[in-house]
């Protein structure tokens, strides 16, 4: 066995590293894994390397199993591509409806907290002003969005004035 001496560091770290969790915590164990002595020293070699970004051997099976993944739905005429791409699709739709779940639930609690409060104008507008300070933060995209849009139709009057700048961007 060749060590991979085509591998391009990297721009940053998590361009190699697939986290062992998906975003919300979720994750599985595989069963204890049997590996040749040659693949073994090879990652040693590999985590010694300063110019690879991985800090575990689980790090370099959890990329190498991703980018073979990637190659098997690549590479339909194998069989797997049409399952893969299926299981891809599936989670990509859960996946939306989860953040759709989470939105709706969010709102509520807001609104819960909002309602409970009601005789203190002033925290109301700090919680809901806090809630979109942190929104703003959120990258570009339809769920960044669809909350900030929430807040200022449901909370115009508890939202604290912005700057004209933050206001250009929105």
């Amino acid at each position: 066995m060749k060590y991979p001496g085509s591998l391009n560091r990297p721009k940053n770290s998590e361009e190699f590293v697939f986290h062992a969790t998906d975003k919300k915590g979720h994750h599985t164990t595989l069963p204890r894994l049997a590996i040749p002595p040659e693949m073994d020293q090879i990652m040693n070699e590999i985590m010694a390397r300063p110019r690879f970004c991985y800090r575990t051997k689980a790090d370099i099976v959890r990329d190498a199993l991703y980018h073979r993944l990637s190659w098997l739905c690549d590479n339909s005429d194998l069989g797997l591509g049409d399952m893969l791409r299926r299981v891809k699709a599936i989670d990509e739709v859960l996946a939306e409806e989860e953040a759709r779940v989470d939105y709706e639930r969010q709102m509520e609690k807001l609104g819960a907290v909002v309602a409970a409060i009601s005789d203190s104008p002033e925290r109301q507008s700090e919680i809901v002003s806090s809630v979109a300070d942190e929104v703003r933060q959120m990258p570009e995209g339809y769920w960044r969005n669809r909350y900030l849009t929430h807040l200022k139709n449901r909370y115009p009057h508890l939202l604290k004035p912005w700057s004209m700048k933050d206001r250009k961007e929105e």
